[in-house]
């Protein structure tokens, strides 16, 4: 309800950002039908091109509610912008600049945030890195970090329009995420899905943004 509220006050300009499951917009949208009226654009950090974290075949955020997805896909959103983990083959810190974030003063009310999710999260990273092909020594990943990049430079990223499925009941397969690139199907497109940045741009972003909440940062 808070959702649908906001939206429309927002008069049609809102935009929403998701970066964990979908199902809160799922029950917003079973609520209010009208809600992609009042949605100008929605970004979702989810689904996997290539190779999932939860499943081989699955994003996390996507297997955790596919039905949720399915949702959004068929509710006739504006512009559905859609972040995968194999964007993050781009959009990505290296090691060296994610060190950087160890020398914060003890004080500075990000440095556990920081060190927990992108220094010591190393376990995590290496297994994203391996399913992305990356080498774990070189590379930090963070999806949602990379979502927000999207969200706020889409100058800066190039898309592919695509009709885009979920599947939803298989056993071995559920909540892996379908793109039509081969346009095998008569369905247009309904998904933006974001394919390539340059590194460099994103470590600029990643940084800036830390920058202009705390300027003690650096």
């Amino acid at each position: 309800d808070f959702i649908y509220r906001t939206a429309v006050e927002q008069n049609g300009e809102a935009e929403l950002f998701c970066t964990g499951p979908l199902t809160n917009i799922a029950v917003a949208l079973i609520r209010h039908r009208d809600l992609p009226r009042y949605i100008k654009r929605i970004t979702i950090a989810g689904g996997a091109s290539r190779r999932g974290d939860a499943t081989p075949y699955a994003e996390f955020n996507i297997y955790s509610d596919p039905h949720a997805f399915k949702s959004i896909l068929d509710a006739g959103f504006r512009q559905v912008d859609l972040v995968d983990l194999e964007f993050c083959r781009s959009a990505h810190l290296t090691v060296a600049e994610a060190g950087n974030l160890r020398s914060l003063s003890a004080d500075n009310p990000w440095k556990g945030l920081l060190e927990k999710t992108v220094v010591n999260g190393s376990l995590r990273n290496r297994e994203l890195c391996a399913r992305l092909e990356l080498d774990s020594s070189e590379a930090i990943i963070s999806h949602d970090a990379a979502a927000a990049f999207v969200l706020a430079i889409p100058a800066a990223i190039t898309v592919s329009s695509v009709y885009t499925m979920v599947e939803q009941r298989s056993e071995l397969s559920g909540g892996r995420t379908l793109f039509d690139f081969g346009k095998r199907f008569t369905d247009g497109p309904n998904v933006r899905l974001a394919r390539y940045t340059t590194r460099e741009m994103y470590s600029d972003f990643y940084f800036r943004c830390l920058k202009a909440y705390d300027r003690r940062l650096f």
